[in-house]
């Protein structure tokens, strides 16, 4: 399969090449972006899956629509697996991770962004770094994450 351009059309603007990774057969970006260049595509203000309040009519939709997603992923979750360990790899503000832990799942989250990673603190989210244990999880979960 050849590579594919693709375009950040909501935050950066730039562009970068998808290609197969031989090994696992799955996307990913090549080159491979650092965790400090992955930062850019996270802007620290108004970056909406990392808020936490609803303030402006457009938010408050997309936190409704974001709230409906979330009972869905978690039903798709449910024809698997009811409980156990989860990993929410690329957590956001730790919604889903929040919403899985009410149905009884043992969570840890997964972030890069450091304005994610201050909201999850204040959340008291279990956070974990790389490298990640191996066969640990009996879900891992990475939702709009690339």
């Amino acid at each position: 399969m050849k590579q594919l351009t693709v375009i950040d059309h909501l935050v950066s603007k730039s562009s970068f090449e998808l290609v197969v990774d031989k090994e696992t057969t799955a996307f990913k970006t090549s080159p491979e972006l650092s965790d400090s260049e992955l930062q850019k595509y996270y802007p620290k203000e108004g970056y909406a899956s990392h808020q936490t309040q609803a303030s402006s009519l457009t938010s408050k939709i997309y936190a409704l629509v974001k709230q409906m997603n979330i009972r869905t992923k978690c039903k798709w979750i449910r024809q698997y697996a009811s409980t156990g360990q989860m990993l929410d790899y690329g957590t956001g503000n730790g919604d889903f991770a929040q919403s899985a832990q009410q149905q009884g799942w043992q969570v840890d989250v997964y972030e890069t962004s450091q304005n994610a990673l201050d909201i999850l603190k204040q959340r008291q989210l279990s956070v974990v770094a790389k490298p990640l244990q191996a066969n640990h999880y009996d879900v891992i979960t990475l939702w709009h994450v690339f």
